[in-house]
């Protein structure tokens, strides 16, 4: 890492908590306003689904295949949260996967760090923020983002992440501006304020909440070669993404959330978003892509599998039935490292280069599963 790059990222990281004091003493005298809530709301929801959808889902994991224009704008979304360039992010957290909680993981907690109270603070430090001054940004775009390198837009996007950030700043202050009658106080730099670096500050934190506390503290229901756990009280902010143990067990899982419980804002009926992503995530995904999206773990279960648009139930699993053969193939392809990715989209464990044996080995039960899973699936209620 560079000096300039671990000097921007100790900006990236300071300058939003000194928002965060200023937000406080603000708030000690004048109370947050409506328009200053609903921006925030807006530029919250914006950054955060560029990371959850974006980055992560569909660019990371290739949890499902949209339209190039929604590709892109996803990817530009994520940029402004001011986590990086879109390939840097990538290619770090396929590493984490291809890594998990051994040498080489980017920000695991447990390796590396020692034994006992002293180890357990220094784990906790570098996966939350301590990473991002040694390792951010360090792994093999090439090896670990081939895909993302290969695509020229992707590119000018990663190498625009200066002014994505810039803008992602900009944005509110000019909301604010506009939608206060041109008050440079209580309008623009307000926005800019609450909207901007506090907005910046909770992604942040609630990002790396996920590389930290979910992979220490929390619940765990499958048998994984990680620490990876769900942490319930972090689901809302994260949009999903604290059902971490959940996407470790099922990485290429378009869904985080496996029980009707689980509350997944992504993907889920039951929140306010409703309808409207499952339609966009789910079943446009479905007609354009032809590929499967929806978890193996929840064909298997006639909770989550109620959750799921009905309109899809049915194609979705007739459509499975009839990949379980290529997918048979796909895993026996894993199994011999001769490939790097699952063709149907249904192979699990970790997908890149450099994967390990057992994870490859988890491709083969996952078929296993779909064929148990499909047969009954389209006839749930």
């Amino acid at each position: 890492m560079t000096r300039l790059e671990r000097n921007a990222n100790i900006a990236a990281v300071v300058i939003p908590f000194l928002g965060v004091i200023a937000a406080a003493v603000v708030l000690w005298s004048r109370f947050l306003g409506p328009r200053d809530l609903a921006i925030f709301a807006v530029m919250y929801l914006l950054s955060a689904l560029g990371i959850t959808v974006g980055f992560h889902r569909l660019l990371t994991h290739r949890a499902f295949q949209t339209r190039p224009w929604l590709r892109y704008t996803l990817a530009v979304l994520g940029s402004m949260s001011l986590q990086g360039g879109v390939i840097d992010w990538v290619a770090d957290h396929r590493k984490h996967h291809t890594f998990t909680d051994e040498e080489g993981d980017p920000h695991s907690p447990h390796a590396g760090h020692g034994a006992g109270l002293g180890g357990m603070v220094a784990g906790l430090w570098h996966a939350h923020v301590g990473w991002l001054f040694e390792t951010h940004g360090q792994a093999s775009s090439k090896r670990f983002a081939p895909d993302l390198v290969e695509d020229a837009t992707m590119r000018r996007i990663n190498r625009g992440f200066p002014l994505i950030a810039l803008g992602s700043l900009v944005l509110p202050f000019v909301l604010g501006l506009a939608l206060s009658g041109g008050s440079l106080v209580d309008g623009g730099l307000s926005a800019l304020l609450w909207a901007g670096l506090v907005r910046i500050f909770l992604v942040h934190h609630i990002t790396w909440s996920i590389n930290s506390i979910c992979h220490f503290f929390g619940s765990r229901r499958f048998d994984t070669d990680d620490h990876s756990t769900n942490v319930f009280w972090l689901a809302l902010p994260s949009l999903g993404e604290a059902w971490h143990h959940n996407h470790h067990a099922f990485p290429q899982s378009a869904f985080h959330g496996l029980r009707w419980y689980e509350l997944d804002l992504v993907s889920t009926r039951r929140t306010f978003m409703g309808d409207a992503f499952a339609s966009l995530f789910v079943q446009r995904c479905w007609r354009r892509s032809r590929q499967p999206v929806l978890p193996i773990q929840a064909l298997c279960d006639a909770h989550a599998w109620s959750a799921f648009p009905g309109p899809v139930r049915a194609p979705v699993a007739a459509r499975l039935l009839t990949l379980a053969s290529a997918a048979r193939n796909d895993a026996a392809s894993l199994l011999a490292g001769d490939a790097c990715t699952s063709s149907t989209g249904i192979g699990v464990g970790a997908v890149h280069s450099g994967a390990s044996f057992h994870a490859k080995a988890q491709a083969t039960s996952a078929v296993d599963a779909v064929q148990r899973g499909c047969h009954g699936a389209g006839h749930r209620g």
